[in-house]
């Protein structure tokens, strides 16, 4: 599990390797998604990402390119950001109880600042990705000049546990494309979350 470096002292071993393989669900979402996610961004022809959740943050497990000419390469796989944060984690924030919302709140709240929002304005995130059907936009928050819609996939037992979103330069997605990947996205994620809770 470790393996001792002259220059470093100590490093991760091979068998963490193995360790992991072993954690991995008998159902792994990563893979069950890869056909679907490279279909949304060809059709699309923008970033798409695949978060997962990990305690109160997102985790990025996949990210595939479209074939617009500009990609916004926001995430790379392994980044973590707080839950609410980005069109994933917001997607994720919003769909879970309230009281768990409020649990999560009060664990990233001192995270926020970095990231210039408040309690407040996650919360009101989170309100207005309810109130669109689950579909969770970031204008400008993760990234600068980047706008990405996002929803939350369940487990089988109803609990949100992961995301995807599309991300693009702003002023590509505006309200009338909004809608148009929007639909995809929602078609995208269902078929995932079928396969998943099979």
């Amino acid at each position: 599990m470790a393996v001792r470096d002259p220059v470093r002292g100590y490093r991760l071993g091979p068998l963490i390797y193995e360790l992991g393989l072993a954690a991995l669900p008998d159902t792994n979402l990563r893979e069950i998604a890869q056909a679907e996610l490279h279909a949304l961004a060809q059709t699309t022809g923008d970033m798409v990402f695949l978060v997962g959740r990990s305690g109160y943050d997102s985790i990025c497990l996949s990210r595939i390119a479209g074939n617009f000419p500009i990609q916004t390469m926001t995430r790379t796989e392994g980044d973590r950001h707080p839950l609410g944060i980005g069109a994933g984690g917001l997607a994720i924030l919003a769909a879970m109880h309230d009281a768990d919302v409020r649990i999560v709140l009060e664990a990233i709240s001192p995270r926020l600042p970095a990231y210039h929002l408040d309690r407040d304005a996650v919360l009101d995130a989170v309100n207005r990705t309810r109130t669109r059907g689950g579909i969770a936009i970031d204008a400008g928050s993760a990234a600068l000049d980047v706008t990405a819609l996002g929803r939350a996939i369940y487990d089988r037992a109803g609990s949100p546990i992961a995301s995807v979103f599309v991300a693009s330069i702003g002023h590509r997605m505006m309200d009338a494309r909004q809608k148009e990947v929007g639909k995809l996205l929602v078609r995208c994620v269902d078929s995932i979350q079928a396969a998943f809770q099979r």
